[in-house]
């Protein structure tokens, strides 16, 4: 746990050279490790499938769809990644997460939509991003990690739920694919795979 402002310490003394403090027992202003929501820019992102279908919100729930560049004009197909940093519990502390921790939105009738883990599903939520990211927050964050082959894909794995990745399948009597959360099929799963593009004005 860290600590808001101060050590949970008293100096005691100096004795043959050496600083000895004693701890105050106190714990009120503890917090729990979290995120901490990174200075740099936000960028807006087509996130596409390997397939050729872009991600795209739509009616309250997150789609594939094939898009004409008509369509990818729309703010709905486009994505900002928001990227987090790691609070650690001591200054000593370093999270080796292997990928950068990220939260996933798009922009609709100006409300922040948020990609959000439930069960296997990933559903949209209403809501501003915070500057720090609690530990019972963690169904909103992905961790973005490249494939070495190729500079422009990546995959999100779910930052509570280790090991499984965001992927589309078919929607049950519907032409389109719905976002889900899913274990990689096998090392080279290409629909665990998204190729990210910078969004033009």
């Amino acid at each position: 746990m860290s600590t808001k402002n101060c050590l949970p310490f008293h100096f005691v003394g100096i004795c043959k050279n050496a600083f000895y403090f004693k701890g105050t027992g106190e714990d009120e202003d503890l917090d729990e490790d979290g995120l901490q929501k990174s200075k740099a820019p936000c960028k807006f992102y087509w996130i596409q499938s390997q397939c050729s279908k872009f991600l795209i919100y739509d009616e309250d729930k997150f789609e594939a769809q094939p898009l004409s560049i008509y369509g990818q004009r729309q703010s709905e197909c486009k994505f900002c990644i928001q990227i987090y940093s790691f609070v650690p519990k001591t200054v000593d502390e370093k999270k080796d997460e292997k990928g950068t921790t990220v939260v996933l939105y798009t922009k609709a009738d100006g409300k922040m939509m948020v990609a959000c883990c439930s069960e296997n599903e990933i559903k949209p939520v209403e809501m501003n991003l915070p500057d720090e990211i609690e530990e019972d927050q963690h169904k909103v964050v992905f961790l973005l990690k490249k494939i070495p082959s190729d500079s422009n894909t990546f995959m999100f794995e779910s930052y509570e739920n280790k090991g499984k990745f965001l992927a589309f399948e078919p929607e049950y009597d519907s032409s389109f694919e719905k976002l889900v959360l899913r274990s990689k099929v096998d090392e080279v799963d290409v629909g665990c795979e998204w190729q990210l593009s910078t969004c033009s004005d």
